[in-house]
């Protein structure tokens, strides 16, 4: 948990959840999944869905290796 404290003040978060990371979490970032989802097929009727705006500056280092590792 402390590491991801940290991620979260060293972008300047201001709020934050701590939500189930199981197998109905899935984590996609520039259209590609980086976790591998395994829900079962069941509806999951919460999502947090962050988007990127003019501000962004494309900083996705925490996931990259996976995103470049098409």
């Amino acid at each position: 948990m402390q590491d991801l404290i940290g991620i979260f003040e060293k972008y300047g978060a201001i709020n934050a959840a701590n939500l189930d990371g199981g197998t109905s979490s899935s984590l996609v970032c520039k259209n590609k999944t980086i976790n591998d989802v395994r829900h079962g097929g069941h509806p999951i009727p919460t999502a947090f869905i962050l988007k990127a705006d003019d501000s962004d500056d494309g900083d996705y280092s925490v996931v990259k290796d996976k995103v470049d590792n098409e």
